[in-house]
């Protein structure tokens, strides 16, 4: 029976034509709206919650994707659906170009995707998003609009973008040219087989792995971890690469990425990067995976913001003072500068390098605005005294499941 089946299946593969015209078609106006209808008549009759994102395509068109979330009996888990995608700026509102993506228009065009289905809008109880002020200002933006016509909504903006931010914002105490390096060194052989199979040489002789180089990402800032991984990986390599170029073609690029490949004091700082990223790239991580991790966040959060503070404040002071009060304004709460821990590589190269006291100073000074800075912006992001958050845990299966624990929730909870 079932190689009868197979074999009429090979039949009909062979004998089906399909053009793309008339797939786009079938893809778009069939199946596409038999999704949409069927996700409608389940938000006609459940409680949902919102996720949006604004974006620019390569057409330079402005458009908005809505995504939804909701538990399904069915399969007894949460689940997350593409919704619509929006176009901000269509033939029919040409006269809107002017006022640009403003929070009033995404608001008005996010809430018409529902009403023209027929979903009540009463059944959206969450909204989430990243902390731009559009989306999450105070006053005039979705989340504030969203909260005046639909009161008791639960407002949640992205905790992997707020990280992001953090970390964006700390790296701005360091030296520019960690950055440049980064941008310059891809700029040289993005357009190039020819300089990547000569790097592919002195990558051999170095014996290290030949892996391409990374391009740091304007958008998504947190890639820089793995763009600063590779040129650590690839530093001596690339400086003998970039020696050779210099050299040989005389080019402006390659003499400057030369000159910053043999600066030993930026090479210290691409360790400090390669030890103090990864801190915020793993919290990412742990919050994009699939499980339901709500009821870790606030431990996750301290255990990150804890380990940022004691590598530049006393052990004693973080350890016995809450989070929510501790202040980076006290420098007596400070250790010393060359006390600090960095990490094991810049330890070594601070040991191994015959660095001036005045570079070294700098170095220390610089990484420790760092993670003032860092520390700084998450406490300005995350309150550690959310009642809701701190007993977030008991709902944990392990502990959701105890009967004693059970008993003590109503006094939990605000």
């Amino acid at each position: 029976m079932l190689s009868r089946t197979y074999l009429v299946t090979q039949k009909l593969h062979k004998t089906f034509h399909l053009a793309a015209q008339r797939a786009t078609a079938i893809a778009k106006h069939v199946i596409g709206d038999c999704y949409f209808e069927s996700l409608s008549e389940i938000l006609m009759r459940k409680k949902f919650s919102i996720l949006i994102d604004e974006s620019t395509d390569i057409g330079n068109v402005k458009t908005l994707c809505v995504v939804v979330c909701f538990f399904d009996e069915g399969t007894n888990r949460v689940q997350t659906r593409f919704w619509k995608l929006v176009q901000i700026f269509s033939e029919e509102n040409r006269h809107m170009v002017r006022e640009g993506a403003t929070a009033e228009r995404l608001y008005e065009e996010m809430m018409k995707s529902f009403t023209e289905a027929g979903v009540p809008l009463q059944n959206i109880v969450g909204f989430g998003s990243d902390g731009c002020n559009t989306m999450m200002g105070r006053h005039n933006s979705v989340s504030s609009r969203l909260r005046n016509d639909l009161p008791g909504i639960t407002i949640h903006r992205c905790i992997c973008h707020s990280l992001h931010l953090c970390a964006s914002e700390a790296c701005k105490q360091l030296p520019r040219q960690c950055e440049d390096l980064a941008r310059d060194i891809y700029g040289y052989f993005k357009n190039s087989a020819k300089r990547v199979a000569a790097l592919r040489e002195f990558q051999n002789f170095c014996h290290v792995e030949p892996h391409k180089i990374l391009k740091p990402s304007q958008t998504r800032w947190l890639s820089l971890t793995e763009v600063v991984k590779r040129i650590s990986a690839q530093w001596e390599a690339l400086r003998l690469f970039f020696t050779d170029q210099w050299i040989d073609a005389r080019l402006n690029a390659a003499e400057n990425i030369y000159h910053a490949l043999n600066d030993e004091s930026l090479r210290l700082y691409y360790h400090f990067l390669e030890w103090a990223l990864p801190k915020f790239t793993d919290l990412n991580q742990y919050f994009q995976s699939e499980g339901v991790v709500i009821t870790s966040l606030r431990s996750k959060m301290c255990e990150t913001y804890k380990d940022l503070l004691l590598t530049f404040m006393q052990r004693d002071y973080v350890l016995h003072t809450a989070l929510s009060q501790i202040s980076f304004n006290d420098d007596s709460k400070f250790l010393p500068l060359n006390t600090m821990y960095l990490g094991v590589k810049v330890m070594q190269k601070v040991q191994q390098s015959k660095f001036t006291p005045a570079t070294l100073t700098d170095f220390y000074m610089r990484c420790q605005k760092f993670l003032r800075v860092a520390c700084g912006e998450i406490k300005k992001r995350f309150d550690f005294d959310d009642a809701l958050l701190v007993h977030m845990s008991c709902l944990s299966p392990a502990t959701a499941t105890d009967a004693r624990a059970r008993a003590e929730y109503p006094s939990l909870f605000p």
